[in-house]
């Protein structure tokens, strides 16, 4: 099989595995609880009772928190799925590239 064939079934494989990637965040005192996939899009956002305990100006800020703090994760979590399905050097380009496209969450 010509060398182009092998590399588009491995990112098509990639792709394929990339969609199961879900990551969940929640704050620490447990009032939100989010989940992104590995693009970083939004999926989920659960709320507690303890979200009214929060002062209505630090929702927003509480719930990016939890978000920021999930996409961070997404390079390292595609990363070792790439290293699976790949090996080391593409995969180490993917989540060079990711990181870029979320970098590490403050704090």
């Amino acid at each position: 099989m010509p060398d182009e064939h092998r590399i588009a079934r491995t990112y098509t494989e990639l792709g394929r595995a990339m969609r199961s990637i879900r990551i969940t965040e929640a704050d620490p005192s447990g009032a939100v609880r989010i989940t992104v996939d590995a693009q970083g899009k939004l999926l989920d956002v659960v709320t507690t009772g303890l979200l009214a305990r929060l002062p209505p100006e630090r929702v927003g800020e509480v719930v990016l928190d939890c978000v920021r703090r999930a996409q961070a994760r997404i390079p390292g979590e595609v990363s070792a799925l790439a290293k699976r399905i790949m090996g080391g050097d593409d995969a180490e380009h993917i989540a060079t590239t990711l990181r870029g496209w979320f970098p590490d969450s403050p704090g």
